[in-house]
């Protein structure tokens, strides 16, 4: 919306007549714009179109002067390599028509084709360069027909150029290039290697007799030519696909190429006799060759029919958008004029509403019955003048009534002064009794903050013994927590000194029975002789430290059960220690109980006379506030006094006030 702000802004700077001049220059600026870009692409299209045709007619010339330049090329051929008064005729005649086709077909057709332009020039220089030299030569046929081929390859390359400049082989519809493509290079292929038969063949006839040269010569040609034939009729099909009409006249032209070569086969390669004269040959021949020509003449006609279709239909688009354009321009101009028309009307319609109502005439309306913004508006201002004539009836309505309530209230301001005068002297009695409350309030108060205070010094000493009765519990607790513990690791010592006598009884039992044995190894030992005696010595070593191990054992076991009867003592001991400890907890638990009570006992005394001590100190602090307050009152009292006299002359002006609003709202007028 910020960047809409400067062009806001402008418009808001002009009137409605400078607001549509402006949006209808942009909007015709924009359609002009728009016409010029799409009357120029179709102008483009429509141009191209007309240079294709110009092309096609091009083409067609070209064509033409390349049939006939072929022929005269293939007649000087045979006339070089093998003169004769036959060949010498042909080549008059041939000659001459040349002459005729060329003649008109000057550069001046090439304007706008430069390189076409040329091209024809190089094939007109270098033709001539070809007639002026006619002598005979004894290079191979095949060669002099190369040396004379230039100027028709540059004639060829000429029809390309132009299919090319005119944009007839760029053609955005594929069958206008595929014919193209067929006209200026498939089927010049095939008529190429045509002619170079017709060369030869022309020789041949004029020397009435076939040389083997000759013959291999005339092989390989029509060899190529069945070649290039293939690639004629693959061409001729695909063709035929895209254009139906076509296919009569490419069977009709691949016929023709059959029936050339028959007639190559039948009257020069299987000849007994060479019985056609050079005059014969050329005219059967080059019947057969204009024959294999056929389809390009409905090519052409095809081609220029689908070009002029294609120039009326983008003709015809570009009238019917110049002819859209200049309507839709017409339309909006009208529309454009209407909405003013209606802007302007129902703008007028309203200002001169406004005005009345201005002047006080509140009795007008709009009544639009548009449906548009401006319809709104003109519902939305009669909505404002019925409000405006409801609120200037209810005001004069409320301004009498605020009259009657301003006499009114005169009358009560006065009533109000005589009761705020006894109100004050009824204040000053009860104010007076007010201050002998708050001084007896004063000394409950002190009395309760006394008492309050021996409260507090016997919960002080009560909180005190039950702290030391506490600590005393404590200190019980602890030696009989301690007690525990030393019952408990009696106990542990107790249950290890057990498992240290079975122990001790494994040991012996282990001793006795190493005894057993080291008594039956000496007795083995002593039955061995002198070979036991070693053995009988370690066996009594280890009687002995059986016996010793079994006596040490006895020992310890007699100690084990002297401390066992000890830590029984002790036990015993300690567990009457442990009873009369809980015993003195239990009392000291009663005694604790009875140091709460009293405590509490003496918190809810100390509580009460604290709170008596508030409640009289409150009494104080009330019977003082409502003395403040009484006098707040006698001074509010002699404030009411002074506002009822205020009241009383603001009602007289009120008063006055609305007598001057009802003169003002009489000069509106409404239904």
């Amino acid at each position: 919306m910020k960047v809409l702000s400067p062009f806001v802004g402008v418009m808001n700077r002009l009137s409605y007549a400078g607001k549509f001049a402006v949006v209808g220059a942009l909007f015709s600026i924009l359609i002009a714009v728009l016409a010029v870009l799409l009357l120029g692409e179709f102008g483009k299209r429509i141009s191209d179109t007309e240079k294709e045709l110009t092309g096609l007619g091009l083409v067609e010339i070209q064509l033409d002067v390349y049939r006939e330049s072929a022929h005269l090329r293939d007649v000087i051929t045979a006339q070089r390599f093998f003169a004769s008064d036959a060949l010498a005729t042909v080549l008059d005649r041939q000659r001459g028509r040349t002459t005729e086709t060329l003649a008109g077909k000057g550069p001046e057709v090439y304007a706008s084709l430069p390189q076409s332009a040329l091209q024809w020039r190089q094939f007109r220089d270098e033709q001539e360069a070809r007639l002026k030299d006619l002598s005979s030569t004894d290079d191979a046929l095949n060669q002099v027909f190369a040396v004379e081929s230039a100027p028709i390859q540059t004639l060829v390359t000429l029809i390309r150029t132009t299919a090319w400049e005119t944009g007839l082989t760029r053609d955005a519809d594929s069958v206008n290039a595929l014919i193209t493509e067929f006209l200026t290079r498939t089927q010049v292929q095939p008529l190429e290697i045509a002619s170079e038969l017709r060369a030869y063949g022309l020789e041949v006839t004029s020397e009435r007799f076939l040389q083997n040269i000759h013959r291999e010569l005339l092989n390989t040609t029509l060899f190529r030519f069945n070649a290039a034939v293939v690639e004629y009729a693959a061409a001729a099909r695909a063709l035929a696909t895209a254009e139906p009409r076509l296919e009569d006249a490419l069977r009709r032209a691949m016929e023709a190429q059959q029936a050339l070569v028959q007639f190559m086969d039948q009257h020069i390669m299987n000849a007994q006799r060479l019985r056609l004269r050079p005059p014969e040959f050329d005219e059967q021949f080059s019947a057969l060759i204009d024959a294999v020509l056929t389809p390009a003449g409905e090519l052409r006609k095809i081609l220029q029919a689908r070009l002029e279709d294609r120039l009326d239909a983008e003709r015809q688009q570009r009238n019917f958008v110049l002819i859209a354009i200049v309507t839709v321009l017409a339309a909006l101009t009208l529309l454009s004029i209407a909405f003013y028309q209606s802007v302007r009307s129902a703008v007028h319609r309203m200002v001169g509403v406004v005005r009345h109502v201005a002047e006080g005439d509140l009795t007008v309306s709009v009544s639009l019955a548009n449906r548009d913004e401006m319809g709104q508006l003109s519902r939305a201002l009669d909505q404002m003048i019925g409000k405006v004539s409801e609120l200037i009836r209810a005001t004069a309505s409320s301004s009498d009534q605020v009259n009657q309530q301003a006499s009114q209230m005169r009358s009560v301001a006065e009533h109000a002064q005589e009761v705020v005068t006894r109100q004050r002297e009824d204040i000053q009695s009860v104010s007076e009794s007010i201050e002998q409350v708050s001084r007896a309030a004063e000394s409950v108060s002190d009395s309760a903050h006394r008492a309050a205070e021996g409260a507090t010094t016997a919960h002080k000493g009560a909180t005190s013994g039950l702290q030391e009765l506490q600590r005393a519990l404590d200190r019980i607790h602890e030696l009989d927590e301690q007690v525990r513990n030393s019952v408990a690791l009696t106990s542990k010592v107790s249950d290890a000194s057990e498992r240290i006598t079975q122990i001790l009884d494994v040991i012996k039992s282990i001793a006795s029975q190493t005894n057993l044995l080291a008594l039956n190894a000496a007795i083995e030992a002593a039955g061995a002789g002198e070979q036991g005696r070693g053995f009988a010595v370690v066996a009594d070593e280890v009687r002995k430290l059986a016996q010793h191990t079994q006596g040490s054992t006895e020992q310890i076991e007699g100690m084990i059960a002297e401390l066992r009867a000890g830590v029984t003592e002790a036990v015993q001991c300690m567990e009457s220690s442990q009873r009369k400890a809980a015993a003195t907890v239990e009392q000291s638990t009663k005694v604790g109980a009875v140091l709460e009570t009293i405590a509490h006992d003496v918190t809810e005394i100390k509580e009460m006379n604290r709170n008596i001590a508030e409640a009289a100190s409150e009494q104080t602090r009330l019977a003082r506030d409502v003395g403040m307050r009484i006098g707040s009152i006698n001074e509010g009292g002699a404030r009411a006094t002074t506002a009822g006299n205020e009241t009383r002359h603001a009602s007289e002006a009120l008063i006055g006030l609305t007598g001057r609003l009802n003169t003002l709202l009489g000069n509106f007028k409404v239904g």
